[in-house]
């Protein structure tokens, strides 16, 4: 071979090695974009997770209190309920006092 074609196969040895690096920069760059996309979409899924977490909690008071607000209720209606029958009662003994007073068995 002749230095002319020598140095001409140098150059386009050269350029592929060149053009091979800007290919791997290009590489790099991408994966680097890639890594920070999914750090944050990580990062995102960690923050949704903790919300999630945080209004399970939330739900779960929530029940706690409504469940609170049932037996209180319950035993309300309940007292009411003893409460009428008791009146029931002293109504019906009183009806049946003035009932037996005012008869003469004889």
């Amino acid at each position: 071979m002749k230095k002319y074609e020598l140095e001409d196969q140098i150059e386009q040895l050269e350029f592929r090695l060149n053009r091979k690096e800007a290919q791997f920069d290009e590489v790099i760059s991408t994966n680097s974009k890639l890594t920070d996309q999914l750090k944050n979409l990580w990062d995102e899924v960690g923050c949704k997770n903790d919300m999630i977490r945080d209004q399970k909690i939330e739900l779960s008071n929530i029940k706690l209190e409504r469940d609170n607000f049932k037996r209180r209720w319950q035993r309300c209606i309940a007292d009411k309920y003893e409460q009428k029958r008791k009146e029931d009662e002293k109504d019906k003994a009183l009806i049946d006092k003035i009932l037996n007073e005012g008869r003469t068995d004889n």
